[in-house]
């Protein structure tokens, strides 16, 4: 595996993939559609109906920023999630501008971390590696409150280099 580092910024407000829900696939005229023994098929269908869209960007941004054949030994990841934060975090009339002190320092609320994560491995695969299970440590990974746009920082690194060459501080 020839990877040193592959970094790209995906603009937008990063989607969780959600849960899982099971739905029964229709058949023309009624009914639902059967195996050979006539049970149901079932498909799964993500209850975020924005994390396909966004998959979509982080699919885009990733094929402009890494070009050649998949990815097939082991990475370090970086996920940096950058999400605005709400109005009530800010006062009011000429304090606008000016966040209240009881507004939390970190993002401590939804989506979760770990699912943001999972939307991120699901759209690289096929991507940028073989399969999520490649990914052997995470670092900077996290959810950070921004002033600026709303956007996810990606950093991949080889696994196999010495873990002294990943950057103490990925350039977001």
């Amino acid at each position: 595996m020839v990877l040193r580092e592959i970094q790209f910024t995906v603009y937008g407000r990063p989607q969780p993939r959600g849960s899982k829900n099971a739905v029964l696939i229709p058949k023309r005229g009624g009914g639902w559609v059967t195996n050979a023994a006539g049970r149901p098929i079932t498909a799964a269908k993500d209850s975020n109906p924005k994390s396909g869209d966004w998959m979509n960007s982080i699919r885009a941004a990733a094929a402009e920023a890494f070009s050649g054949e998949l990815i097939t030994g082991p990475v370090r990841v970086s996920f940096a999630f950058f999400f605005a934060r709400p109005k009530n975090h800010y006062g009011s009339g000429r304090n606008a501008a000016k966040l209240k002190a009881a507004a939390p320092v970190q993002h401590i609320q939804k989506p979760d971390l770990s699912k943001l994560v999972r939307c991120v491995e699901d759209a690289l695969t096929g991507v940028v590696w073989r399969d999520d299970c490649q990914v052997v440590e995470y670092w900077g990974t996290g959810k950070h409150w921004t002033t600026e746009q709303e956007r996810m920082v990606v950093t991949i690194v080889d696994a196999e280099q010495p873990a002294t060459t990943i950057p103490d501080n990925p350039s977001y």
